[in-house]
């Protein structure tokens, strides 16, 4: 019994095991500013963009919750304005920017929010808070993975393949997601372009690792384990991992799992 729920265990999720490293790629900046009147009269609320630096960074794409009413260019910087009438209710406004890094940085510049965000009014400036959270758009796209959002998922790597149409985890990820809502020949056709993308050893074993669960959520048992062995016997090593997919431990017997298990356990480097 022990032996069966650590074998379950281990076949839960391959999503972790395929890319343990932090992809390098763009982050997704998260602006969230509510504008309301700070007098009695109309008031009108600069809020300055995240910049395009050369040699740092780009800006790929940003989206409104609300449009702006105008961009402004202003003491050197870009703003999006908003005007709010008098007695006009307030606005929630979210601005949604997808940063593309360059050159190696490690950062991004997102310029000193609180002196550059005001609202004007009255011939006063009147100092605005904007609460800004930012996150790799690659771990956006894991989260929707891993929480079975898959629609949502494949609309995020489809602008990481945009941006960086040579990574091969981007396409493997989307090919698993299409996967797993039934688009089938979409799905294999990105999983073979990982493949040929992947450059090492150990990232083509975790294609065909992958393979191994497309063929379990086509339910074809044969193909599943076949990949999965193959896998293996390439260097995929699959026992030390966390594993959350529940596709392999669905579709394969316990005397399969077993079978896996010992043949992983004897193809293992020696770690002694």
């Amino acid at each position: 019994m022990i032996l069966r729920l650590f074998l379950l265990f281990i076949l839960i999720h391959f999503a972790q095991t395929i890319n343990a490293q932090d992809i390098y790629g763009p982050e997704l900046s998260v602006e969230n500013i509510l504008f309301k009147p700070v007098t009695n009269s109309d008031c009108t609320l600069y809020v300055s963009l995240i910049a395009s630096l050369d040699h740092m960074q780009a800006i790929y794409r940003r989206d409104y919750s609300i449009d702006p009413d105008s961009i402004v260019r202003r003491e050197g910087m870009s703003y999006a304005v908003w005007n709010l009438e008098a007695g006009e209710k307030a606005k929630n406004i979210s601005i949604n920017t997808i940063i593309q890094k360059l050159e190696g940085e490690d950062g991004v510049c997102y310029g000193a929010t609180r002196k550059y965000t005001y609202i004007e009014s009255e011939g006063q400036r009147f100092k605005k808070r904007v609460n800004r959270k930012k996150r790799s758009l690659w771990h956006v796209a894991r989260n929707l993975y891993e929480r079975q959002r898959s629609d949502e998922a494949i609309d995020i790597y489809d602008i990481l393949i945009e941006i960086n149409p040579e990574q091969y985890s981007y396409y493997l990820y989307k090919g698993l997601s299409l996967a797993r809502i039934g688009e089938f020949d979409e799905a294999i056709y990105h999983l073979e372009t990982a493949e040929r993308l992947a450059e090492t050893q150990k990232d083509k074993m975790k294609v065909v690792y992958a393979k191994a669960n497309y063929y379990a959520l086509m339910g074809n048992k044969e193909q599943c384990v076949s990949f999965l062995n193959d896998s293996i016997l390439g260097g995929f090593d699959p026992l030390n991992k966390i594993l959350e997919e529940k596709n392999l431990a669905q579709i394969l017997k316990q005397e399969e799992i077993t079978e896996i298990y010992t043949l992983a356990e004897r193809n293992r480097p020696n770690r002694y």
